[in-house]
């Protein structure tokens, strides 16, 4: 099986420390047993300008 996780927001502040630190540690773990494949992001509808 193979999924896609999607993160769509609508807020322009950055993630807090706390979150950062979560979101590091589901990734890592992601990557330790073999799941990983690719992340990238993208910008929001007004960014560049």
């Amino acid at each position: 099986m193979q999924y896609l996780i999607s993160v769509i927001t609508d807020t322009t502040g950055l993630a807090t420390a706390e979150e950062d630190a979560a979101i590091d540690v589901f990734n890592e773990r992601l990557r330790t047993q073999g799941h990983w494949v690719f992340a990238g992001g993208l910008g929001g509808p007004a960014w560049p300008r």
